[in-house]
């Protein structure tokens, strides 16, 4: 049975910092974006560039792998195969109906092009190399009949370093320039004139990549999650695109309305987000405050999903953080 207490709606402030060597700082909201923003408080970038669900190959730039692409068509079997025989066309083309960046911040997306048009970043014997290479193709049918085109495709990483070698860690480094070539993109077959089917891809610097905005829907639908409904907590949700400079204006303004604080980043507790803002509140309003991050232990290699639980920085834990923080609040 769930107890509610007989209060006002109780809530408590969170902020979320991305390290600037994850993303960099171009990609984060300024000022003067969250100024310009006419919505509700604390939903600033939520909804902006939205994560789309339906996409049908997902292209890593950082790490060598083989992909297994299904393209759906309106062929027979025999047109497909006649189709192939004859040879096909392939195209990744950038889908300007989905945002993925603020075109402000990254005016010049790449557009895309024929699959063999794209290279990497590393060299061997001084020439780029194909960013992809197609290995076999072949169809399949359903019972129903539908046929499919079947393409087996060899990604090679996109990043090189300065001496022209394959650098797996370029991500962290190169000044951001490589999300030109991230975002939403249709894959287009053709025979020909002939479309023979197409589907919706999606080019990310690695596997477990946020951008802010996507990150700031996550963080939204943590704030309007049963996870804290339940309790009578709502969430005003921040994104401090920097901590040096603080913006102590927004920070005091938000505590003094909140009247709890909790921070959240994917980093160390010390000397990060949540050093800042403590500063910051104990010199001009101070209220509880619960720092989420990285404590004094070792690190591990793992998938995100299972970092962010191994280090307590996942959504259970924020949700966690807040119902304890309310309770010093309340207390």
């Amino acid at each position: 049975m769930q107890h509610k207490r007989s209060r006002l709606s109780t809530k408590i402030l969170a902020f979320v910092l991305i390290l600037a060597l994850v993303f960099p700082a171009s990609a984060f909201a300024s000022v003067a974006d969250v100024a310009k923003d006419t919505r509700s408080p604390g939903k600033s970038l939520a909804n902006t560039y939205p994560a789309y669900t339906d996409i049908d190959w997902q292209i890593s730039l950082a790490e060598n792998a083989q992909a297994e692409v299904t393209v759906p068509t309106n062929m027979t079997a025999e047109e497909l195969g006649t189709a192939m025989n004859g040879g096909l066309t392939l195209s990744l083309d950038r889908d300007s109906t989905r945002g993925y960046l603020d075109p402000e911040k990254f005016p010049y997306p790449y557009q895309g092009g024929a699959l063999d048009t794209w290279m990497t970043q590393w060299k061997q014997d001084k020439q780029p190399q194909n960013l992809f290479r197609i290995t076999d193709m072949g169809m399949s049918a359903d019972e129903a009949g539908k046929v499919t085109l079947k393409l087996w495709i060899d990604i090679n990483c996109y990043f090189g370093n300065r001496s022209g070698n394959v650098d797996f860690s370029a991500p962290h480094n190169n000044g951001g320039a490589y999300l030109d070539l991230c975002g939403y993109y249709t894959l287009n077959v053709t025979a020909g004139d002939e479309a023979v089917g197409s589907i919706h891809t999606k080019i990310v610097p690695y596997d477990s990549f946020r951008t802010v905005y996507e990150l700031y829907d996550d963080i939204d639908a943590l704030a309007a999650a049963d996870l804290l409904a339940a309790d009578g907590i709502s969430a005003e949700v921040i994104d401090m695109f920097t901590v040096k400079p603080i913006d102590e204006t927004l920070v005091c303004a938000s505590a003094g309305k909140t009247g709890a604080v909790v921070t959240a980043e994917n980093h160390s507790v010390n000397g990060g987000l949540g050093s800042a803002v403590a500063a910051v509140l104990a010199e001009n309003l101070p209220v509880p405050m619960y720092r989420i991050g990285v404590r004094e232990q070792f690190g591990e290699v793992g998938d995100a999903a299972y970092l962010s639980c191994k280090f307590g920085i996942d959504a259970q834990a924020i949700a966690d953080a807040a119902r304890k923080t309310v309770a010093r609040k309340l207390a």
